[in-house]
């Protein structure tokens, strides 16, 4: 995870940590025992649970999230370029 590798490398000690989401239903997922959840994402909530125990999670909106990008706006950046694939589309 991101987070711990990141921890590690900073090779120092850490008294808090905050990470921040811009989806309020991952930060409720994350918040709730992973035994409340199906058995798949009950797995990857209590993975996260495990790596992230010591830190302190934050919601962010999406607009005033620095490193988010909007995905409806690469979507459609990424389907007009007149390449796809290393080919032209016309031919």
């Amino acid at each position: 995870m991101l987070y711990k590798t990141a921890i590690r490398a900073l090779n120092t000690t850490i008294n808090k940590s905050y990470l921040w989401t811009d989806s309020s239903i991952v930060l409720t997922w994350i918040q709730v025992p992973p035994n409340k959840w199906k058995a798949s994402l009950g797995h990857n909530v209590n993975m996260i649970q495990e790596e992230t125990s010591s830190v302190i999670w934050r919601h962010v909106p999406t607009q005033s999230n620095p490193t988010g990008f909007n995905q409806e706006k690469l979507s459609q950046q990424h389907y007009q370029q007149p390449h796809y694939g290393g080919r032209d589309h016309n031919g």
